[in-house]
């Protein structure tokens, strides 16, 4: 069985509205998609709701993809959009909740930092633009060309932010383990 390019699953889908081939693009995506939306998001909730309206707004949007045009670029600038966009509509809800309660707000950022993994805690500490770039050249291998069509900057950009990103990890994880030594090994 020859398996289809991303790039004729979306146009198959898009032509005969087949769902099995639109699940085919779920499977192929969902993880990677996932790790990637978990970098914006603070919470697991968020994440998931970032990732299944991506896949909604492909669906209802597939005649918008152009054929000559990889897929993966196309849909994670999407996926980024829809995390950029529910990280804004949050702000604004505390904003105007912060308005009408006195007591402070409490950061569901450092609980979840607190939870996650060593390797989850130290990328996010990276800025958000040094962040989204590493996680999509290091977890998704895509190609600078790629990721710069999905940040929406040059590809030279996309480059140096990866560098200083990657640098970064190497200062905090140097950082971590001397930590580590320091307290008990």
């Amino acid at each position: 069985m020859d398996i289809m390019t991303d790039e004729i699953l979306m146009m198959s889908y898009r032509e005969n509205k087949d769902f099995r081939l639109f699940n085919e693009l779920i499977g192929r995506y969902a993880k990677p998609a996932l790790s990637i939306a978990r970098s914006y998001m603070t919470d697991e909730a968020g994440a998931e709701d970032a990732l299944q309206e991506a896949f909604i707004r492909i669906m209802n949007k597939c005649d918008q993809f152009r054929a000559n045009q990889p897929f993966a670029p196309w849909f994670y600038r999407i996926l980024r959009n829809i995390c950029i966009d529910m990280i804004r509509r949050r702000k604004m809800h505390a904003v105007l909740a912060m308005r009408y309660v006195n007591e402070t707000e409490s950061s569901s950022g450092d609980r979840s930092l607190a939870d996650a993994t060593p390797y989850r805690a130290l990328v996010g500490k990276l800025s958000s633009r040094e962040r989204e770039v590493v996680l999509l050249k290091i977890a998704q291998d895509l190609s600078f060309e790629e990721i710069a069509q999905i940040v929406g900057c040059s590809v030279e950009a996309a480059k140096k932010r990866s560098q200083r990103g990657i640098a970064r990890l190497r200062e905090l994880a140097q950082g971590a383990r001397m930590r580590l030594q320091q307290t008990g090994t």
